[in-house]
């Protein structure tokens, strides 16, 4: 294989190779500050589509160095760079390497310090991926175009490698098509509940193929290292595994930290509210809902019930900080131009309270927290059973009435069959991760329904809450409405993750079908 002293510096490939570094070491010594806001977007943007432009490239450059590695041996019928062919070339797609093939590999692992097997792995991603006749040659075409992004063509080149040989072959146009149509439209870890959810309508039975006695190899292990810190590893069945990793999930969830009003510490004048975040790496967070389970067992034991109520948050207000979270009048809460101190609001005492036009608010205050802001008032709020109690000018308690309550576990399930977890576009979080949303907010006189209700997870009921996005139903079901600054036409958007997996399974099965019946094509129901 020819390393440099035959290279032709006057070539097209070549001369767009060195444009391609010239250009992008330009991008890397540019002053960014200059850019205006829009400017900066559409250069990062553009960057990020050539991720996958100077991945197919690699892919390409990969592929044509190694098929010029086969040798040419009598029979052979791959393609050559003189004209001659051998079938060795296509050993890789298979999983396996010809001798020869691994001179490139071993060439560009010992050029650029990398892995062997990474290298080996893109070989055969490479010979999947080909535009013009790879198992994968639309998925390969849309990376060349910049149109998706090297994590979707993976997911892809690993989904094929786990369907049978004799299945690729027969079904290969209608996967690379499905595949193809989920990486356009959605983002790397949809794709991939996709893709398993296509293998596994394809192939029903491709786990018992792999594991046939799993449920034989459960355990625990538990040891303990010098430190005295605990080692545990282990697998779980799955029935009792799903158990176990839904709870574990649910307690191992980022705190939502307590708020503050960036400028004035925590004023509530109304600028923009800052969240602490978790700072918790994955595994710690995991770490501690597992010392928490252990917390909550230990409290069951012997009773048969649940170890006692979940952590509170209590949060004292008025009526008029209410009305001032709303986008209407407060109804929920009675209007707030009407006198506080009396039950039916009309009575007239020295001293009685302006209209809420003419009042700055201020603060709630929360027992764990101290002085809220506004926005985090709100986002209390919506999920909060809200106790309303009138007082005299003394402070002696006049009327005590509940106002509102969570969601009930019924309505949790019913929304998660509905919504399948963080409804927001985009989002793949679990129904464990979120949280329910009155789209009405319970302060306007939303009811607290299934109509009337939406799984978010923690940080798009945050966005939700500050007011840029919107919410309508539509057919039953949530559209989001985004901000005129993303989106100046301000076009209704779903999360459409959970259609597109009835949907792939739909095909998968009709995929099976035809393979069942030898190739010919099921008959059209439609």
């Amino acid at each position: 294989m020819a390393t440099g002293s035959d290279v032709d510096p006057q070539h097209d490939l070549l001369r767009g190779v060195a444009l391609a570094v010239q250009g992008l070491s330009l991008v890397n010594e540019a002053a960014c500050w200059s850019l205006s806001d829009a400017q900066a977007r559409a250069a990062l943007s553009e960057v990020t589509r050539l991720q996958a432009v100077v991945r197919a490239a690699y892919l390409k450059l990969l592929a044509e160095s190694a098929n010029r590695d086969v040798p040419r041996r009598r029979g052979c019928t791959a393609t050559g760079a003189d004209g001659a062919t051998t079938d060795d070339a296509d050993d890789v797609t298979g999983g396996g390497l010809v001798p020869a093939v691994a001179e490139t590999c071993a060439w560009l692992a010992d050029q650029h310090r990398l892995s062997a097997a990474r290298v080996r792995s893109d070989l055969r991603a490479a010979r999947v991926l080909d535009p013009v006749g790879g198992d994968l040659a639309s998925l390969g075409r849309e990376l060349t175009a910049g149109r998706i992004t090297p994590e979707h063509a993976g997911i892809g080149v690993r989904a094929l490698a786990q369907i049978p040989v004799k299945t690729r072959l027969e079904l290969r146009d209608r996967i690379d098509t499905t595949l193809t149509g989920n990486a356009r439209d959605f983002a790397p870890p949809a794709m991939e509940i996709l893709a398993r959810h296509l293998l596994d309508t394809i192939e029903p039975d491709r786990a018992r193929h792999f594991d046939a006695l799993a449920d034989q190899r459960r355990e625990v292990y538990v040891a303990t290292d010098s430190t005295g810190m605990l080692i545990i590893r282990g697998q779980l069945e799955p029935a009792g595994g799903a158990g176990f990793k839904g709870m574990l999930d649910h307690l191992s969830a980022p705190h939502r930290g307590p708020a503050d009003t960036y400028g004035n510490g925590g004023g509530g004048t109304g600028q923009t509210e800052i969240t602490v975040n978790d700072l918790r790496t994955p595994g710690q967070r995991r770490h501690d809902a597992l010392i928490e389970m252990v917390r909550l067992a230990s409290g069951n034991l012997g009773a048969g019930v649940r170890a006692g109520e979940p952590a509170r948050v209590v949060v004292h207000t008025d009526t008029y900080q209410l009305a001032a979270i709303t986008a209407g009048d407060g109804t929920a809460f009675g209007r707030p131009d009407e006198d506080p101190q009396e039950p039916n609001g009309s009575c007239e005492l020295p001293g009685a309270l302006p209209p809420a036009a003419t009042l700055a608010p201020g603060s709630a205050t929360c027992e764990q927290t101290g002085p809220i802001s506004h926005a985090t008032l709100g986002r209390l709020a919506c999920d909060a059973i809200i106790d309303r109690i009138l007082l005299d000018p003394n402070g002696t308690v006049l009327q005590m009435q509940t106002l509102g309550r969570l969601f009930t576990a019924a309505q949790r399930r019913a929304l998660g069959a509905r919504d399948g977890g963080c409804a927001f576009p985009g989002c793949d979080r679990p129904p464990s991760w979120c949280d329910a949303h009155h789209i009405i907010f319970w302060s306007n006189g939303g009811p607290t329904t299934v109509a009337n209700g939406v799984l978010l997870c923690g940080p798009h009921h945050t966005t939700i809450h500050l007011g840029h996005w919107a919410i309508v139903m539509r057919d039953g079901l949530p559209w989001f409405v985004p901000p005129a600054h993303l989106d100046p036409g301000r076009t209704p958007l779903r999360n459409t993750l959970r259609e597109a997996i009835a949907r792939t399974r739909k095909h998968g099965q009709q995929l099976a079908l035809r393979l069942q019946r030898g190739g010919v094509p099921p008959p059209d129901t439609s």
